[in-house]
């Protein structure tokens, strides 16, 4: 009983030492214009860095949420993707109402104002829990807020690197290092921009170290045993 009471009370401190992070920093600048509508070769391709360093707990358990200021004049132009530092790729929105590889999706703007030229908003994107991306209002502009991510659901006009998958695909990853986003604009004329961005990590310990807590509670237990 005094074993399983140590074990319990070692998993309780390793649990006590995850950490919520928010991770600030992230590049901004303008968002290519496609050359071509519809077409993967004709794509604008821009990407954004934010650096994560010196985390004490490198773990990732669970990715909370992304947050991007930005503007942009047709929703449905954009693939927005983020990869970790080792590559894993998760989807964030993925043309909002495109059906065919041939429609354009909605024409709502991410920013702060309808027109060919928006404002900027701030936007989560969050696993679950925050607004939906579809249905899209009619016209003007999605209401700075809590999004969902949006995954893909008409891949033969998405473009390349996005995966469908949401953030649970970094769990158990490093969190240390350089960070993508990746905005990929498959319409032509409508034009955008990003201001900054950042991300919501709740890290733990490596394996490695939990297993020495593990292993140092039980020492302890025995040692006030003898």
């Amino acid at each position: 009983m005094k074993k399983f009471a140590t074990t319990v009370l070692a998993v309780a401190a390793l649990a006590g030492m995850a950490q919520a992070d928010v991770y600030t920093g992230g590049t901004g600048g303008n968002i290519a214009d496609a050359t071509t509508s519809n077409s993967v070769a004709g794509a604008g391709v821009s990407t954004f860095t934010l650096l994560a360093s010196n985390a004490a707990n490198p773990t990732i358990s669970s990715f909370n949420s992304l947050t991007i200021t930005m503007g942009h004049s047709w929703a449905g132009d954009l693939v927005m993707t983020l990869t970790s530092p080792s590559g894993a790729v998760a989807d964030i929105v993925v043309r909002p109402g495109v059906t065919s590889a041939t429609t354009f999706g909605t024409g709502t703007n991410f920013g702060s104002s309808s027109g060919s030229t928006p404002g900027t908003a701030t936007y989560t994107f969050v696993q679950s829990g925050g607004a939906n991306l579809l249905p899209a209002p009619a016209t003007g502009f999605y209401a700075p807020g809590s999004y969902n991510i949006l995954s893909a659901v008409t891949p033969t006009v998405v473009a390349p690197g996005a995966s469908g998958l949401g953030y649970s695909v970094f769990n158990g990853l490093d969190v240390n290092g350089t960070w993508t986003l990746t905005i990929r604009d498959l319409g032509v004329t409508d034009v955008g921009s990003v201001v900054d961005w950042s991300m919501d990590i709740t890290t733990v310990p490596t394996p490695g170290a939990a297993a020495l807590l593990g292993l140092g509670g039980l020492v302890a237990g025995r040692r006030r045993r003898a």
